[in-house]
């Protein structure tokens, strides 16, 4: 028994117990750049936070723990640079001194992002803005001089100083290129149906204004579908956009085979960048552009844009997200052309729904039996599909252009008459707009020159008065 007690003795004496310094502990993780560590702990149970400095954004977890093992329950977060821009400049300057032009300001990347820092935003930035607004000359207009009596109410009662008239005539050949760009996300199938019908009447109406009439050259036609599509396998592929071609293949087609093309949209997407669409279509569909000179005259080109859409952008990596509204502006420009928007945004004016408004702030309203009326109104908006009106709506704004609420495909049928008929007579206004003949007569007040000069209002030309050395 002696000899038990000194064992237990001796074995009480010569091993050590653990003493809290020999409990388990955790390497150091150190401070990563740009970031502040709460927490100094290493034992177990032990917590340390991260935070990023201003301008970094945390990429990983924000806390870690000190596990029994002796093991961090994490690697330790880096902190990835935001996008830092400087402020606006001042606005510039109008760009042009007579007509419509545009005003803008810019602003510099003052720290690139990295990881999953805070993309940059837009760093240029433009503004409509107009200067006398007076079209004389016109940019598809010849000039040419003749005679005719001026009387005292064309001069406003005042003397007729002079009977010599400019006369602003049309080019003699005109031809359209319209590219129109459809939504094939599900849900816009009853939005299609409206367009093939549509079209064909537009083209009507062009012909009958001696629009495309030369053989060589006849009114042109694109079409583009874009939105995601569903793989078999039920997973989703981004599908670019894409153009829509007719039984010959061809992407650029006339009225005669649209409607083959129009058979190969389909309903089935999901997500979709109606700006990514725009810059495909204006980039990869060769329009002729501008003024062309043939043998037998001078040859106009009208370029207009159509996007039809009942969403708004879903402006994806890595694609959609390097699109910004000023790129598509200034793209669209560059490009001649106009942008009309159908889309899911709805209007009011004189506290009625209206089908869509145009740049002059002239609504269109559904009428009985398929007609409309119009009323010059500021545009109050109602509900939008998400950011619709910034998206797509304020952009065919300031581009001069139109839009137009897509959920009235859902109204009566009145409704929908009303609205494709409405559509296609302001479609054709706008093409045609540059027709219009104007004169300028010069008459006399007191040794000052009053000259009646064509001058663009809510984008048709009207004769306005003019006092020399006045705007």
């Amino acid at each position: 028994m002696w000899l038990t007690v000194l064992l237990c003795v001796l074995s009480t004496h010569l091993v050590p117990r653990l003493t809290n310094a020999q409990v388990a502990t955790c390497p150091d993780l150190g401070v990563p750049s740009n970031a502040l560590r709460n927490g100094d702990g290493i034992t177990v149970g032990a917590a340390v936070t991260y935070t990023c400095n201003d301008g970094y954004a945390l990429n990983g977890a924000k806390t870690l723990h000190c596990r029994a093992n002796g093991t961090w329950s994490g690697v330790p977060p880096s902190c990835d640079a935001n996008c830092i821009l400087s402020q606006w400049t001042e606005w510039s300057g109008c760009s042009v001194t007579c007509g419509d032009g545009v005003r803008r300001r810019q602003r510099t990347v003052m720290q690139e992002p990295s990881g999953v820092g805070m993309v940059c935003g837009e760093i240029d930035d433009l503004m409509s803005c107009k200067l006398r607004d007076i079209c004389v000359p016109g940019p598809f207009h010849r000039h040419i001089a003749g005679h005719i009596n001026c009387s005292s109410a064309d001069c406003d009662g005042f003397p007729v100083g002079s009977s010599r008239i400019t006369h602003e005539r049309p080019t003699q050949y005109h031809a359209a290129d319209i590219i129109v760009i459809v939504d094939e996300s599900s849900g816009m199938g009853p939005a299609h149906g409206w367009i093939p019908s549509a079209v064909s009447a537009l083209e009507d109406r062009l012909v009958n204004a001696s629009f495309g009439m030369i053989t060589e050259f006849r009114n042109h036609y694109a079409l583009v579908g874009f939105g995601r599509a569903r793989l078999p396998n039920g997973s989703d592929a981004f599908a670019l956009p894409h153009a829509l071609h007719n039984n010959a293949g061809d992407t650029i087609f006339t009225i005669d085979t649209f409607k083959q093309a129009f058979d190969r949209l389909v309903a089935d997407g999901r997500i979709e960048d109606g700006y990514l669409a725009i810059e495909y279509a204006l980039r990869n569909i060769t329009s002729r552009q501008g003024k062309q000179l043939l043998r037998l005259g001078e040859l106009d080109i009208e370029t207009h844009v159509i996007l039809i859409s009942n969403e708004d952008r879903d402006a994806l990596q890595p694609y959609g997200n390097r699109i910004w509204r000023s790129a598509i502006k200034r793209l669209v420009r560059r490009s001649g052309a106009t942008l009309h928007v159908v889309v899911d945004q709805q209007f009011h004016a004189d506290n009625r729904l209206a089908l869509g408004f145009d740049s002059g702030w002239l609504a269109y309203f559904a009428g009985d039996g398929g007609l409309y009326s119009t009323s010059y109104h500021s545009s109050s908006l109602g509900h939008g599909y998400g950011t619709t009106h910034r998206d797509y709506t304020a952009a065919a704004f300031e581009l001069g252009g139109t839009a137009w609420d897509i959920n009235m495909m859902e109204h009566s049928s009145d409704a929908v008459q009303s609205f494709a008929r409405a559509f296609v007579d302001i479609a054709f206004k706008y093409i045609s707009r540059h027709q219009q003949p104007c004169s300028l007569c010069h008459c006399s007040d007191n040794g000052r020159t009053v000259q009646w000069e064509c001058r663009r209002a809510r984008d048709q030309l009207e004769c306005h008065r003019q006092e020399d050395g006045f705007e």
